[in-house]
């Protein structure tokens, strides 16, 4: 059970199969050292051999997160996700809970914390960009570099915000868009000054598009 010195927001709980799925959302000022270690151990699982290290998680990840959104099958964490002002910095399903829809129900959970959410994916990661693509959601592609700049810079991690744009052709997502009615052929990919994988590591921005507010 929460504890209301928690001042922990529960957005969702549903029925998913037999368990019962909980979201909870812990902002900056309330997630504490175990709330940050369990997600810790979590990310660790799920990212494997690409995990980069407490120290960067803690330095980088943990103390410039908004947001630590976690979710909960029965008492089990099975999936998270850390926020920097909108951007997702950390994303994660344990393996043992993968292939549920889980991915896409992060999104979504992502996008009512912040309807603006955004999270840069690397140009190769096909598994990413198709949950993303997922019908339900509404995550498109950025082609703006001066967005991307300023998206960056709304961050506290944005101190390094320039980037630099190449236009290529990622067919997996022109594939995915088509099926969403969407015909786009080529792509914005961009490297970032001070990004954690250096200069060749290329991204597609992608960010919810949030509904028109009515007028």
């Amino acid at each position: 059970m929460l504890r209301l010195e928690d001042e922990k927001r529960m957005i969702g709980t549903e029925e998913m199969g037999k368990t019962n799925t909980r979201v909870e959302v812990t902002t900056a000022s309330q997630i504490r050292p175990e709330d940050s270690d369990e997600a810790m151990r979590l990310f660790k699982i799920g990212y494997a051999e690409r995990w980069q290290g407490e120290e960067n998680y803690k330095n980088n990840i943990i103390n410039n997160a908004t947001e630590l959104l976690r979710l909960y099958e029965d008492d089990s964490l099975a999936a998270s996700i850390t926020l920097d002002n909108g951007r997702i910095t950390c994303i994660a399903v344990h393996p043992d809970f993968r292939g549920q829809g889980l991915g896409k129900k992060l999104f979504e959970e992502a996008a009512k914390v912040n309807p603006d959410v955004w999270i840069g994916v690397t140009v190769n990661a096909t598994g990413m960009m198709a949950t993303l693509t997922t019908e339900g959601l509404n995550y498109l592609p950025i082609d703006n570099k001066d967005k991307i700049e300023n998206l960056y810079r709304m961050t506290n991690q944005g101190h390094n915000s320039r980037v630099m744009t190449q236009s290529m052709e990622i067919p997996f997502l022109s594939e995915r868009l088509k099926e969403k009615g969407i015909d786009k052929n080529t792509f914005t990919a961009y490297t970032r000054e001070g990004g954690t994988h250096g200069l060749d590591y290329r991204q597609v921005l992608f960010q919810n598009q949030s509904l028109p507010k009515p007028s």
